[in-house]
C-alpha cells in the first residue's frame, strides 16, 4: 500500500501470500493454523504438543483447537510421552502426510508466481535482504542496539 513502510508492505505481502494459498486448500480440508503444523511435524515428527505450540506463537489453546480438527480428521495422531502423563506426543498420518505435501505444493506454486517475473540474480538478492533484516530484528529482540544509535 502506498505510504506504508517497507516492513508493512512485507507484512501486508505475506497476508495475501497466505490467503490466496489458503483459499486454494480450504477445498481440502486445510483450514488456518494446519499448514505450519503440517509442515513443522513433517520435519519433526513426534514432536510434543507444547513446543509445538510455542514455536508456532499459538496460545495453548488454539494449537489444541487446531490439533483436535486435525485429529478428528484423521491428520494427525497423539500419543502419551512414557514416563510423563502430561505429554503429548504428535505425529502425522498417511494422510496428514500427503496433506502436508499438497500443502507444499501450493505454497510452492504460488511462490512461484509471485517470483515469476524476477531473475535468478533478483531471488537470490531478496533472499539475501530478509536474512539481513531478520537477524538485525533477533539482535534487537535480544537487546542488541539498532543501528543508527
Amino acid at each position: 500500500m502506498r505510504g506504508d513502510s517497507e516492513m508493512m508492505r512485507l507484512g501486508h505481502l505475506a497476508h495475501h501470500f497466505m490467503r490466496l494459498c489458503g483459499l486454494s486448500l480450504a477445498g481440502q480440508g486445510i483450514t488456518r493454523g494446519m499448514p505450519f503444523v503440517l509442515r513443522f511435524l513433517q520435519e519433526n515428527p513426534g514432536s510434543i504438543q507444547a513446543a509445538l505450540a510455542r514455536i508456532s506463537h499459538m496460545d495453548p489453546g488454539s494449537i489444541t483447537s487446531v490439533l483436535s480438527q486435525m485429529e478428528s480428521s484423521g491428520y494427525i495422531r497423539r500419543e502419551r510421552l512414557p514416563g510423563d502423563k502430561r505429554a503429548l506426543q504428535v505425529h502425522l498420518t498417511e494422510s496428514g502426510l500427503a496433506l502436508a505435501k499438497l500443502a507444499e505444493q501450493t505454497h510452492k506454486k504460488y511462490e512461484k508466481q509471485a517470483f515469476s517475473d524476477f531473475s535468478e540474480e533478483e531471488i537470490q538478492l531478496f533472499h539475501r535482504f530478509l536474512e539481513r533484516i531478520e537477524q538485525n530484528l533477533k539482535t534487537a529482540a535480544e537487546g542488541g542496539k539498532e543501528k543508527g544509535e
